[in-house]
């Protein structure tokens, strides 16, 4: 642990810094475009990014050694968004176990991401990715997984929007983009969900309702992949081809082929 300076202790005994709960203080001055903010130091040492700066500038003889650590000289951040930067520090500033818990506003916490990211805010990113599973909805959550690349976080909602009853409104549809629309159409088209509930409840009750003929795996023409496999391939992108037939084995679960 880092050794305190120039405080008067009892008997010489040496005081440390708590490598946890010792807070800076110290305020940043920050300017993004024509606007000026002040950031606890404190909290910017939560990012790699930072940190690897504060610990340059500490070793540096010009006047670098100074920026940020008044309203004549700050940090200026260049191609970073005004508002994205307002987005963060609404999120930094709302601690994670206090009631003063960020609103799910789509554009906000994608705002904060984005810079979480690219400032290795990691702790902070981990809460971030937690906030938006549990808050957004299937539409925000695909378009969410895009932009950052979660193709893991893909499956699940894109699952959801081909069973669902209603289909894409027009914002939805922009929102979620080409690739994945004409996914999820495509689906829905040839799986309507009403026939997947019948599906499903004859299933339950033992009772067969013929649906659809079925055509094999096998078939020389298509190579098919259940939705149940869609996990592995959920990343689609506008060069996909995406065709669709039915499974002997998943019955009216959908197939995707690429």
């Amino acid at each position: 642990m880092e050794k305190v300076d120039n405080i008067n202790t009892v008997n010489d005994t040496c005081v440390y810094k708590h490598p946890c709960f010792y807070f800076d203080d110290t305020l940043i001055f920050i300017k993004i475009e024509s606007t000026l903010f002040t950031v606890h130091k404190s909290r910017l040492l939560e990012s790699k990014e930072f940190s690897r700066c504060f610990k340059s500038q500490e070793s540096s003889q010009t006047q670098e050694r100074n920026e940020g650590l008044s309203a004549e000289f700050p940090i200026t951040l260049q191609d970073i968004e005004l508002s994205d930067f307002e987005a963060f520090l609404k999120v930094l500033y709302a601690p994670e176990f206090s009631n003063n818990q960020p609103s799910p506003d789509v554009a906000l916490i994608i705002s904060a991401y984005r810079l979480a990211l690219l400032w290795q805010f990691s702790k902070l990113q981990k809460f971030l990715l937690s906030f938006t599973w549990r808050s957004f909805g299937d539409v925000d959550r695909v378009a969410f997984a895009k932009e950052f690349g979660l193709k893991e976080w893909l499956f699940a909602p894109l699952v959801n929007l081909c069973q669902r009853d209603e289909p894409l409104a027009l914002g939805e549809a922009r929102k979620i983009g080409v690739d994945s629309l004409s996914l999820i159409s495509r689906l829905r088209e040839a799986f309507p969900p009403q026939m997947v509930t019948l599906q499903r409840a004859s299933s339950s009750s033992s009772i067969h309702i013929p649906l659809r003929s079925k055509r094999s795996h096998n078939s020389t023409t298509s190579r098919a992949k259940c939705v149940s496999c869609l996990q592995k391939d959920a990343w689609v992108s506008e060069e996909t081809e995406l065709r669709v037939s039915s499974c002997p084995n998943a019955g009216w679960n959908g197939h995707i082929h690429v």
